[in-house]
């Protein structure tokens, strides 16, 4: 097969243009600023999704594929998606992350993602979740979010994020 994107040694940045703007003013002015800043600038839309990354292969034709995602280069704990087009749309990655794939288990590929704190997190149904792992929690352990059952109410899909992709057992409301 021939025709991979992203190449191997890809660096993707999860956050959007918004989201990096808004971090550098965190930074320079203070939180009070910058979401003082973000107000203005989001005109009610939805800013805190994170972007996807679209992966994509050509060559060989199939029915379906099967496309492998892991943090291991030897595939240990990876994902394996079944899809019948020949591109899929990576949502959630963390920062600062190597991640492997490969197409019906042949030829290894490779990129990584931008080390930027915070990791904005993608859910059906709910807004501005991030992971609170940093440099001094592990990445996946803890999360907070938006109101999910006041102010937003979560889709099936959404659900299925928390359980099966993030692997959220607790929710506590603060």
């Amino acid at each position: 097969m021939d025709g991979f994107y992203p190449v191997n040694g890809f660096v993707f940045d999860t956050h959007t243009d918004i989201q990096n703007e808004f971090i550098k003013r965190i930074q320079a002015e203070g939180p009070e600023c910058a979401l003082e800043w973000l107000e203005i600038v989001k005109n009610r839309q939805e800013c805190s999704y994170p972007r996807s990354l679209l992966l994509s292969w050509e060559g060989e034709t199939s029915s379906h594929y099967f496309l492998e995602v892991s943090e291991d280069e030897d595939f240990a704990n990876a994902v394996v998606i079944k899809t019948r087009k020949n591109s899929y749309k990576l949502d959630n990655l963390k920062v600062g992350q190597t991640y492997y794939w490969r197409i019906n288990g042949r030829e290894t590929h490779c990129f990584q993602t931008v080390n930027l704190y915070p990791r904005f997190i993608k859910i059906d149904g709910a807004l501005n979740v991030r992971d609170l792992g940093g440099n001094k929690i592990k990445q996946g352990m803890l999360y907070r979010g938006s109101e999910f059952d006041e102010h937003y109410h979560l889709t099936s899909e959404g659900y299925r994020s928390f359980i099966k992709e993030l692997k959220i057992k607790t929710e506590l409301d603060l």
